[in-house]
């Protein structure tokens, strides 16, 4: 990296890679005749043979290092032009481009993000896997073909909602299976709305599936009221009368209640004339309590101050406790103190995912000597539930609602546009009630709204994956399979002898996805190609093609790769006539050299001059319409690679590119090349990965710098660039 400093004096210096080459200054004279060196020992330098370039003269200062007091004279010009001219004539600013304003400018590293765009279906997905906090609206799954389509104005954030974020919802391998495997889940479980027949209805959702969790609601009540409903009187019925099975005028203590859920069992004690003692640690959280139910007397509201208020509870029930305990994701080690507050062969429930041998190292076995009933209620498998408890659930929500007990809950609303203000305000707790967020846009009656862009695969095309059978292409594959494709045919050179992968196609189908694999295929021949299109257009029209042969880092890349690319392109503009996807990549080289690598011209790929030739058919495909990219995956290590091979090299796994397959195939371009930061340390890389688009004028102006510090052994961080 290059780099000009200029102050206002006219001084400059000249940095590379945080070493000085030269410095000096820049001024302006009207007689430059006087100035200039007339030293008779240097006259036979004017000699041809003795001339030397600007490159050339540059690389000296650099290999000499810190030239100092250079001198720039300029006659002609004003000072500003004549310090461009000389760092651009010098310098050559690695790619010189001048702007029609005349304006000298350059190619640059630029990542590529995605525009926003008007869809008709969307949901809240976190934009970054190593940043849950940082929530979007996204593209959601297609509509047409769904009969029943409930039009959600609004939806609530829950618990479950950060386990989604975290990608922990499914925190059990056993959980992750079948349809879990593949549905999307997306942040608003809860929503409002109103259905195709212009009935407003609530309901429970996970990952914008069917929901046969839906209810009519009371037409007094507004899309805001209908929000906070659901998921949180399906958890108080759940906790207050499946597992307690709480009994009129029995005492209730509840504790942490100011959340959608404890105002919730708050309502339903109250319906039940329990006899409730609710907990509260600050003045907000007692007035919110006094104003959801006016009646609780100021002895039953317990403020929470370290453990004291066992002491209070004991001293107003007589010394005799509760009968029932509602923990509300308490904290762990407060778990003893509810025990000692319950009534011999009563019951404590807990609404958390606590395992047994978490409980049994807190508050250990003797507490049970009470006979005491220990229940927990785990939020998102009441989302999960069987059609028996959902139905259970289902009705008693239904006649809480009929019958008036069931109530709109606090809330705070947050508009559209603030979507991730309302999910960290949520994570840090800093409102009390339910957070609510409208869903669709102010003012627009064209029920679409801007959302950023997502790949979603046609589940009635199919998809080609040539040489699917490395481990690149098996990952390629699932990532499709979570995007809805359910017809995939692949073709490699490779025997499928590995139980790995036998498991992994055997998933696939277990998902009601149809594969299609052919092996050990000479990939060279065209009848195999011709073979191969056949085979996929009888399952569906053909909507993406991926050439993976050159991802194998371990192969030879041989001329067959282009001759195969070559087929496929001829192949599909005869018999794919709604091809989507034409893609192409591209791997470095073995990256199991890379402790020894100090040179960026010994990283590069086996297939780069194949690289080349395939540029040139997908120009030729986007000069006739057609979708034509090349993906580079490679690493790059802006700190230098070290020469020890003691080195820890940290080398990326597959799933970090597949990540931003969304920001690559939305693109235009014809050239992608994906750069994966490698740490030569023990330190922990923060999305580490950089996407960036090159065309074609760009790659020779790219080639052409490389090759400039490459012949003096430079190292040279990867120069792929966007023009600004």
């Amino acid at each position: 990296m290059v780099e000009l400093s200029i102050k206002g004096t006219g001084k400059f210096e000249v940095i590379e890679s945080d070493t000085l080459v030269m410095s000096g200054t820049i001024r302006e004279t009207k007689a430059p005749s006087q100035e200039r060196l007339d030293d008779k020992n240097t006259k036979h330098l004017a000699s041809e043979k003795y001339k030397i370039s600007q490159r050339d003269f540059y690389n000296e200062m650099r290999t000499k290092q810190s030239f100092t007091n250079v001198q720039v004279i300029n006659a002609s010009r004003n000072i500003e032009d004549a310090i461009m001219t000389h760092y651009s004539s010098i310098i050559d600013l690695l790619v010189n481009i001048l702007t029609p304003d005349k304006i000298w400018t350059t190619l640059r590293h630029m990542k590529i993000a995605l525009s926003p765009k008007p869809c008709k279906s969307w949901n809240t997905n976190p934009i970054h896997s190593h940043d849950p906090t940082n929530v979007r609206w996204t593209e959601g799954v297609g509509i047409e073909d769904i009969n029943n389509v409930v039009k959600v104005e609004y939806a609530a954030l829950n618990p479950q909602d950060v386990l989604i974020a975290n990608k922990s919802f499914y925190a059990e391998p056993s959980e992750l299976i079948g349809k879990n495997r593949i549905v999307r889940s997306s942040l608003g479980l809860e929503f409002s709305g109103l259905d195709s027949n212009g009935d407003r209805v609530m309901g429970v959702t996970l990952g914008n599936s069917m929901s046969n969790f839906t209810w009519a609601v009371p037409k007094s009540w507004s899309f805001e009221d209908r929000a906070t409903v659901p998921l949180s009187y399906l958890e108080a019925y759940s906790a207050l009368i499946v597992k307690a099975e709480v009994k009129t005028e029995e005492k209730v203590m509840h504790v942490n209640p100011c959340t959608g859920f404890g105002l919730a069992v708050l309502n339903l004690a109250v319906q039940k004339k329990c006899d409730i003692f609710v907990s509260y640690e600050t003045e907000a959280e007692k007035k919110l309590l006094k104003a959801t139910v006016s009646s609780i007397p100021e002895n039953r509201l317990i403020k929470i101050v370290g453990d004291n208020y066992r002491d209070d509870v004991l001293l107003k029930t007589n010394d005799q406790g509760v009968d029932v305990v509602i923990c509300n994701n308490c904290k762990v080690k407060k778990l003893e103190v509810f025990f000692t507050i319950s009534k011999r062969q009563d019951r404590v429930v807990l609404i958390s995912d606590l395992n047994e041998s978490t409980i049994h190292e807190t508050i250990g076995m003797e507490i049970f000597l009470k006979e005491i009933s220990l229940y927990s209620v785990v939020p998102k498998r009441i989302i999960l539930a069987d059609s028996a408890t959902k139905i259970s659930l289902s009705n008693m929500l239904k006649d809480g609602i009929n019958s008036g007990i069931v109530k709109p809950l606090a809330r705070n609303i947050y508009k559209r546009e603030s979507l991730n203000e309302a999910f960290n305000n949520y994570l840090n707790n800093t409102q009390l009630g339910k957070i609510i967020v409208k869903v669709q846009p102010e003012g627009s009656n064209k029920n679409e709204a801007p959302v950023l862009p997502r790949i979603l695969c046609s589940s009635q095309k199919s998809y080609l994956i040539i040489e699917g059978l490395t481990d690149f292409g098996l990952e390629l594959i699932d990532w499709l399979v979570t995007r809805g494709a359910k017809r995939v045919v692949i073709g490699s050179s490779l025997n499928n002898d590995n139980g790995y992968k036998n498991l992994r196609l055997a998933h696939w189908q277990t998902y009601g996805v149809q594969i299609v694999l052919h092996k050990q295929l000479d990939l060279s021949q065209q009848q195999t190609i011709k073979g191969l299109f056949k085979g996929a257009s009888s399952l569906g029209p053909v909507d993406g093609i991926f050439d993976l042969r050159r991802t194998d880092v371990n192969s030879s890349g041989s001329k067959d790769s282009l001759i195969l690319t070559t087929r496929t392109d001829e192949e599909s503009r005869s018999t794919c006539s709604e091809l989507w996807l034409f893609v192409v990549c591209s791997a470095v080289a073995n990256a199991g050299s890379l402790t020894s690598v100090k040179k960026f011209g010994q990283i590069k790929s086996n297939d780069s001059l194949q690289d080349e030739f395939v540029q040139e058919i997908l120009k030729r495909r986007k000069k006739n319409g057609l979708h034509g990219l090349l993906i580079r995956w490679r690493l790059k290590n802006f700190r230098h690679y070290n020469n020890s091979v003691n080195t820890n090299i940290t080398l990326p796994p597959v799933r970090k590119y597949l990540e931003k397959l969304d920001e690559i195939l939305g693109t235009e371009e014809k050239l992608i090349e994906v750069s994966y930061i490698v740490s030569a340390t023990n330190e922990v890389e923060e999305d580490p990965t950089e996407i960036e688009a090159i065309n074609s004028e760009q790659k020779e102006a790219e080639d052409f710098v490389r090759g400039l510090y490459e012949q003096y052994g430079v190292y040279v961080e990867g120069f792929s660039y966007l023009q600004v």
